[in-house]
């Protein structure tokens, strides 16, 4: 028999699947996120690793200015590599790619990549891989030597990349990808950044898909902006293995806010803001005073108990 016990906090102090929306948890093997920068389409990227190694951060984004000659280019960088024994990996990918490659000489992938690291964080110049994988997951491959700190023009026609076994080349779609992976050789060390512009593939109908990201916006919008609506999810922890075959988890009072803003504009919430608060309180269905809109926590045009429970969970103190 359990008790009920308050769960959660600030997002900030939370763990996400992936760095950009606030957090440094990636789940063993890995997870993806969609549209890393609203200026191009169709991206994705991840990142992950399995038993024996790991990765601290990882992040994927547009910008202005990285490509060749300071024009627009993309770029992913992952930190606190940690392997061997295992495998991490990390990368961009645009999926849902119909290429006809009926005749690998006639049809080709190329990207102009670059890839920095630096020595003072234990890094090492390591190795880019772009290669496209078909419906099933296998793929072909075309590994460049250690990068040199400049842009190199990486693959070239179809029949050029290393094919894994069974292979697809009549697939209904492919999956693009630009990925850095080990562990092998050469290695990346402890970390890795890859800069990419002019990603061009084409068939024999000629091109496939082209992306010179001369339209990219810079980092896209965090976890709390530029979203409509979210999904809230409550679960038992590795399930069967830590709560056994016969449990159950109750939830209730379930509260998704934002952090409640300072009621006398000194950005922190005090004793000072408790006593405002009593002056705005109208209790339920009571409205919102003039000049009491921040004491409306959950924003249901009242000042009541429910709003003070909010405010009383962000109580920081004078700072």
């Amino acid at each position: 028999m359990g008790t009920f016990q308050s769960v959660g906090g600030l997002l900030a102090d939370g763990e996400s699947t992936w760095a950009p929306v606030g957090g440094q948890f990636f789940p063993e093997y890995g997870t993806n996120v969609y549209d890393w920068d609203a200026g191009i389409e169709g991206e994705a990227a991840f990142a992950g690793f399995d038993w024996g190694s790991s990765i601290e951060t990882a992040t994927a984004q547009g910008c202005t200015t990285c490509g060749i000659g300071g024009s627009g280019g993309g770029m992913f960088n992952i930190t606190g590599i940690q392997s061997p024994p295992g495998w991490y990996w990390a990368g961009v990918t645009w999926p849902g790619v119909e290429i006809d490659m009926s005749n690998p000489s006639q049809a080709s992938f190329t990207v102009d990549v670059k890839g920095i690291w630096n020595s003072a964080e234990g890094e090492t110049p390591g190795a880019v891989t772009v290669r496209i994988e078909d419906e099933n997951g296998v793929r072909i491959s075309w590994d460049s030597p250690a990068v040199d700190g400049n842009f190199n023009t990486l693959g070239g026609t179809l029949n050029t990349f290393s094919a894994g076994t069974g292979f697809d080349y009549d697939s209904p779609s492919y999956i693009i990808t630009i990925i850095v992976y080990g562990s092998r050789t050469p290695s990346w060390g402890s970390g890795a950044t890859v800069f990419f512009d002019n990603l061009l593939v084409t068939d024999p109908s000629g091109v496939v898909l082209s992306e010179d990201f001369n339209t990219v916006t810079g980092p896209t919008a965090g976890l709390m902006e530029g979203m409509d609506a979210f999904a809230v999810k409550v679960s038992m922890l590795d399930g069967v293995h830590t709560w056994g075959s016969n449990n159950s988890l109750v939830v209730d009072n379930l509260l998704f806010t934002p952090i409640p803003s300072s009621l006398d504009a000194d950005s922190d919430l005090d004793l000072a803001d408790y006593a405002a608060f009593q002056q705005c309180y109208s209790g339920e269905g009571g409205g919102v005073a003039a000049g009491c809109e921040n004491a409306d926590a959950d924003g249901d045009n009242d000042v009541d108990a429910d709003d003070y429970s909010i405010m009383n969970s962000f109580f920081t103190g004078p700072q």
